[in-house]
Order: structure tokens, then C-alpha cells, then sequence
């Protein structure tokens, strides 16, 4: 069995992330003809998670909504295959919205895009280096874009030196992902357990129900996942004894995120 990903089937920005593209805007679009929209999708240079030596200059990726797969008359069985949460959208349930926070004036009916009433269809994100920028907008952006789509915003961006929006380093705990799943979950457990002891940290191995237990000095339990369950944590279920499941502590991204997905 071949575990290598097949990159070229998988959009680049999920393995790199273009931080050497410096200038970037994001197109919010409306499908105002199927049928071009489909064909500009066809055509569209889509850049993929091939490494390549040197790097692009370029990058283009595209992404859909439910809303985007319906206005391109993607048939109804194909659409009914994706998951719940992406059907209903982030504005498609209240109990979600009241789960989230979004109510009065963070109502999804206030929002300026994302709500029922302003729903994108595609999303086209258009990344390049500063030099290259402006020319590679206007390729990605020809004929068939403007007669295909309806712009209802474009996102620009502003190149922050290496700086997130609150003035902090940008990157710094940016996961490594295992994408060749070479490491084995013992090697990983034996990297974190040294890497928990230099921060004052303790994991222990629950041998009856096989978790690892994160406790801090105190012995209060923080966290647990199920090792039985390593190499399927996203689809994993509380073991009983897990107060919870996998959660978003910062620093257990690594063991986390060599994971097989």
C-alpha cells in the first residue's frame, strides 16, 4: 500500500503555506455563469503540493462552499457526500451560531459576508512575490473571471515582516507535518516525553485503557488521547476514562499534528 500523499492532487497551501509569497489577495466571488465558472475552474492554474526546487513565484488556490457546489450544478448525490458541518455552513445552524458566540450584534444576519444572505460561492486566493504580484492577478484574472464570476470582495493583504497581527514572531509553532508517516508512534511518544520533561511536564502511559495521560507537577490530568486510536485522532472517541478528546493545547501540535490523519 502506497502511504506517499498524492501531491499532485492535493492543493500546495496545505503543505507549504507560501510564506515566501509576500503578496496576496483573497476574491470572494458569486457564480454569474455556471457554465464559464466551470470552465475558468477547469482551466485554472492551480498550484499543487509538488516541491519544487527552486519554489513558484506563483501560487493559485481555490476553494468552494456548498452554496458554490449547488450554483455550479454539481449533482445532488455528489453534493449529499460531503460531511454535515460543511453542507449547513457556519451560518446554517443556530445551535452552532449560539454554540460560537454569534448572536446580536455577532449574528450571522450582521455579518458582511459568510451569512444567508451573502454567501460566496468560491474563493480564489492569489499569492506571489512582490515583484510578480500585480501581472499574475491580471492572468488569473481574465475574461473568462470577469464574465464567469461576480466579485463580492477581494481581501487584500500587507506583508508584515515576519510579524503576525499582534506584533508577535509569525510561525514559530507552525506543525511539521509527517507527510511520508516515516515516524512510528513509540519514536514520537519517546521525542515528546523529552520534550515535556524540559518543560517541567509528565506523561504517563494508562496501561488499562492505553491513553496517554498529560499531568502536570501537581498530578492534576490535563489532557489524554487514546494510543489505540493514535493513527486515527481525528476520528477519535472518549475512552471512558478521557475526560475529553484531543484538544488544542499549543504544545502538544507536534504530537498531534504526526499524526496520520
Amino acid at each position: 500500500m502506497n502511504t506517499v500523499p498524492e501531491f499532485s492532487d492535493i492543493q500546495g497551501i496545505v503543505r507549504f503555506g507560501y510564506h515566501r509569497l509576500t503578496a496576496a489577495c483573497f476574491y470572494l466571488l458569486e457564480v454569474a455563469d455556471a457554465a464559464l465558472a466551470r470552465e475558468w475552474l477547469r482551466r485554472a492554474p492551480v498550484t499543487d503540493a509538488t516541491e519544487r526546487d527552486p519554489p513558484p513565484q506563483t501560487a493559485l488556490q481555490v476553494a468552494l462552499t456548498a452554496a458554490g457546489l449547488q450554483a455550479l450544478a454539481t449533482p445532488d448525490d455528489v453534493i449529499a457526500g460531503f460531511s454535515a458541518e460543511f453542507l449547513a455552513g457556519m451560518a446554517g445552524n443556530a445551535n452552532r451560531s449560539h454554540r460560537l458566540g454569534d448572536m446580536g450584534s455577532s449574528d450571522p444576519t450582521q455579518w458582511q459576508w459568510g451569512g444567508p444572505e451573502a454567501m460566496p460561492h468560491v474563493l480564489v486566493m492569489v499569492y506571489a512575490t512582490a515583484g510578480r504580484f500585480e501581472a499574475w492577478k491580471h492572468e488569473v484574472t481574465g475574461d473568462t473571471f470577469t464574465r464567469a464570476f461576480r466579485v463580492m470582495d477581494c481581501l487584500t493583504t500587507k506583508d508584515l515582516d515576519g510579524r503576525e497581527p499582534f506584533g508577535f514572531a509569525d510561525g514559530i509553532s507552525q506543525p511539521t507535518i509527517d507527510w511520508e508517516r516515516r515516524e512510528t508512534f513509540d519514536a514520537i511518544e519517546a521525542s515528546y516525553r523529552e520534550f515535556a520533561k524540559r518543560c517541567g511536564l509528565l506523561w504517563r502511559v494508562q496501561p488499562r485503557n492505553r491513553c496517554i495521560t498529560r499531568v502536570d507537577r501537581g498530578g492534576g490530568l490535563l489532557n489524554q488521547i487514546d494510543r489505540s486510536q493514535a493513527v486515527e485522532v481525528a476520528n477519535h472517541a472518549p475512552c471512558g476514562s478521557c475526560p475529553q478528546q484531543m484538544g488544542g493545547f499549543g504544545s502538544d501540535r507536534r504530537l498531534f499534528c504526526n499524526m496520520r490523519l
